[in-house]
């Protein structure tokens, strides 16, 4: 007698179905206890029960949802669509037999299957109704958490995936139940801060993880995920800074372990797509050696085992390497490979949307190599949507106090770059290069920045641009360095001048070489050489000869390239020739703007220093000592705007307290000061200030932002500039930033370490000017220059140290604008009035004088 009929005789015959259960329940026990060969095939007889006899189990629901779930966990061969058949039945079952353990579990186990198709917003659908049902369930909450917690990562929510951690963390209790969670948390921290672009913040956890993996190695296969999770956050930490061949030979030493990536082959696979991406990034130079690289990925892509996102990730690596090589065919049927792995959804969750922006942007680019028009405005018609998702599903996210750099991502760089160029290939556009403008404020409001400062109710068009930035003399200068298109733009009261730049690698290359020349005294001076030609090229040069003051955007996605050190000319250093400041984005300076108030008079300078180094300060610092200015310096820097409009805030007087304030009193707040950072804070400088009761005598970017920043802040202090880098959105995670938060116009801000005696001569001379009326970004140039002057090449190291973020080029020290200033009609009236009288007085003498001969 078969199996099956010796189970359905007892139904048939009206008898208590105690075979039944004792089936399953053996099946399960051999299931806990079997190896993986030995589940799957448990899977299997359950999966014959459930469709032969699952009518029969009406009322014994905890039974059929613990065989639907082994079925929908173990057997490789089920399509999505069964996979999740079995699971809702699970999951049915669990509420009808009034199991909540059971329940929330296979809530957790359908999102997890979501996660692991790519499809985060339906995974975090079902872990949210988990949480909503279950909140008081204990066991299986801490997983939920975790889990949802690595779904806000895919999504971007990243401050909604630390606060999930850490509640998982806290809801885990010391037993083996938890034990998982407890585990795994490093790596995903770990991994989050990698996102962000912080290595060195991911390094600690990253080691910890490595050092949970070691403990856990044999600890069979419910600890594999974990180890498998820790190896691939290393592989990433080293990518994330540049170390790709380190990458590969750690992804080869993991994979030597069989006896645990046996255990879990799509973890290998995925492992192995992470090395062909080394190996893509490693030789993106040199094209030519791409050869071996392609044979590899050729083969993964068709092993069956591999997990369907990353079968796609390799045919758009196939189709990336294949357009760098010139090979325009095999890229195009990579790309539709990759179009195939995607489906008709792939716009309803970010991991495909990933995809889908690197299959358009590949499209784009193919598009571009060829001579026709169609395939470019099918490439831009898709783009364009892709970008309105892009825009609509960063507003979604919540917003981070260090913020997340909406251009952080390369894959985001590279798609913005190929639809600008798109849209300049448009042949029926009548505006293409106003169209590339508006299309790059559009992305460029979305920024956190932009929305601290706020001023921007709407999307800014290039007519807001011209009306809040741009005057007589003055320009813009905006880079988009990408990959393999990077693109510069100019623009003044003349128009728009749009210049295709070299890939960001060549850009990479030469930015590295002339800080090297600046860092050990090899710069001539003039320049920059190769750099100054990459980045002014002839359709530039024409342009902005003429201009007086420039504005400079984009510099943060070139990393720390010091602008004022290049020449436009040859002949002096940019930054002694023209007044500069830096935006984050343009949409930003047109909120900075619009935000602007004027001053009816200069309100004088508040200057604070010499602060008492608190014990909190020498715990990051030991080596602080006390800042003393002689009285001859205090009068120096006093003089310019007179003893009646300077308020001094000395010693004891340096305190927080205090800077609020008088900040809100003054035009311009300088910091003379010693700086310190703490590498646990992602925002990670702190100015020193004087200690109180209730003060520790540190000033954080979390409480600069609760300050009423004055017009001009000047941060005279070490490494006032350190930050992390916000790509696409610059300063939001610094000093400048939150000082611009804050209500402040400009802030001016070192790179460098500085010496106390130069810091004085140049903080002299800056308020010299202020208060002779130049804006800061004049007063910067004026100085840079009598520095040239003196010094010539021995100045260029400190030049570029201090430099201006924000509106530099608005006075601080002067009175608006006479356009500008509200009209008294009174007195002018009265004054017509007495000049009218006057001619007429004058005419009457004349004609008098006449009559009498004269």
């Amino acid at each position: 007698m078969t199996r099956e009929l010796w189970l359905a005789v007892p139904l048939f015959l009206g008898v208590l179905q105690e075979p039944w259960s004792e089936a399953i329940e053996q099946l399960l026990e051999d299931h806990r206890e079997g190896d993986r060969r030995e589940r799957q095939e448990v899977a299997v007889q359950l999966e014959e029960i459930l469709f032969e006899f699952g009518e029969f189990l009406d009322r014994q629901e905890l039974l059929r949802s613990r065989a639907a779930s082994v079925v929908a966990s173990d057997l490789p061969d089920l399509d999505s669509a069964d996979r999740h058949g079995y699971l809702l039945e699970a999951c049915r079952a669990g509420f009808a037999s009034e199991n909540p353990e059971l329940a929330i579990l296979q809530l957790w186990r359908r999102a997890l299957l979501r996660r692991d198709e790519g499809r985060f917003e339906e995974a975090l659908s079902f872990l949210d109704l988990a949480l909503a049902l279950f909140p008081e369930d204990r066991n299986y909450r801490p997983h939920v958490l975790h889990l949802r917690a690595e779904v806000q990562r895919q999504l971007g929510s990243y401050e909604d995936a630390f606060e999930d951690l850490t509640s998982a963390l806290a809801a885990a209790t010391e037993g083996r139940f938890h034990a998982s969670v407890r585990q795994a948390a490093p790596a995903l921290r770990a991994q989050l801060f990698l996102d962000l672009g912080l290595p060195d913040r991911a390094a600690p956890f990253v080691k910890e993880a490595q050092a949970q993996a070691e403990e856990l190695r044999d600890q069979g296969v419910e600890a594999a995920a974990t180890i498998t999770a820790a190896h691939l956050c290393e592989v990433n930490r080293l990518m994330a800074v540049g170390g790709f061949e380190a990458a590969i030979g750690k992804i080869h030493e993991f994979l030597a372990d069989s006896s645990l990536y046996d255990r879990v082959p799509a973890q290998r696979l995925h492992l192995r797509m992470r090395e062909l991406t080394a190996r893509f990034h490693r030789d993106r130079r040199n094209p030519g050696a791409f050869s071996q690289t392609l044979k590899l990925a050729r083969d993964l892509v068709q092993d069956p085992e591999l997990r369907e996102p990353d079968r796609v990730d390799g045919w758009l690596l196939i189709a990336d390497m294949s357009l760098r090589r010139g090979d325009a065919e095999d890229a195009a049927r990579a790309i539709a490979a990759a179009s195939s792995g995607l489906g008709n959804d792939a716009s309803s969750n970010e991991g495909p949307m990933i995809s889908r922006v690197r299959r358009i942007t590949l499209e784009g680019r193919l598009a571009l190599s060829q001579p026709t028009q169609v395939g470019r405005e099918k490439a831009q018609a898709e783009a364009e949507v892709v970008l309105e998702e892009m825009l609509d599903r960063w507003s979604r996210v919540p917003r981070r106090a260090a913020g997340t750099g909406f251009l952080l991502y390369s894959h985001r760089r590279d798609f913005l770059a190929v639809l600008l160029r798109l849209q300049l290939a448009q042949a029926s556009s009548t505006n293409p290069r106003e169209e590339c403008l508006n299309t790059l404020l559009r992305v460029q409001a979305a920024g956190e920045l932009v929305r601290k400062v706020g001023g921007v109710s709407s999307t800014p068009v290039v007519g807001d641009v011209v009306d809040a930035l741009l005057e007589s003399g003055r320009g813009l200068l905006l880079y988009l360095p990408a990959s393999p298109i990077s693109l510069a733009l100019a623009v003044d009261q003349h128009g728009i001048v749009i210049e295709e730049l070299p890939d960001k690698l060549v850009l990479d290359d030469a930015v590295k070489e002339f800080s090297s020349r600046l860092l050990f005294g090899k710069s001539d001076g003039v320049g920059g050489d190769s750099l100054s030609r990459l980045l002014f090229p002839s359709s530039l040069q024409e342009r902005i000869a003429s201009w007086h003051g420039i504005t400079v955007v984009g510099a943060d996605l070139l990393g720390s390239i010091p602008f004022e050190s290049l020449s436009r000319d040859g002949l002096a250093p940019l930054g002694t020739q023209v007044a500069l400041d830096y935006l984050p984005s343009l949409a930003l300076g047109i909120g900075l703007e619009r935000r602007r108030r004027e001053d009816p008079e200069n309100r004088g300078l508040a200057l604070v220093t010499e602060p008492e180094v608190s014990a909190a300060a020498k715990r990051f610092d030991s080596g602080l000592e006390e800042l003393t200015l002689t009285d001859d310096w205090r009068r120096a820097l006093r003089e310019p705007y007179g003893p009646s409009r300077t308020k001094l805030l000395l010693g004891s007087e340096a305190t927080l307290s205090s800077v609020r304030t008088v900040a809100s009193e003054v035009g311009v707040l300088q910091l003379l000061t010693h700086s310190v950072e703490d590498p646990a804070r992602e925002r990670r400088l702190g100015l020193v200030l004087s200690p109180m009761d209730w003060e520790d005598g540190l000033l954080w970017c979390e409480q600069v932002e609760q300050i009423a920043a004055p017009p001009l802040v000047l941060l005279t202090c070490c490494r006032s500039a350190s930050g992390p880098n916000r790509s696409g959105d610059a300063n939001v995670a610094d000093m400048g930033g939150a000082w611009l938060a804050a209500g402040a116009q400009s802030v001016l801000m070192s790179s460098q370490d500085l010496q106390l005696e130069p810091t004085l001569e140049f903080s002299e001379s800056i308020h010299r000017r202020l208060a002779a009326g130049l804006s800061p970004a004049q007063a910067l140039r004026d100085w840079r220059a009598e520095r040239w002057a003196v010094e010539g090449v021995a100045s260029t190291g400190f030049l570029p140290s201090m430099h201006i973020v924000g509106l530099g080029h608005r006075s601080v020290a002067m009175e608006p604008p006479q356009s500008k200033r509200p009209i008294n009609d009174v007195p002018v009236l009265w004054i017509a009035g007495g000049v009218l009288f006057g001619w007429i007085l004058c005419l009457g003498w004349i004609r008098v004088s006449r009559g009498r001969g004269y």
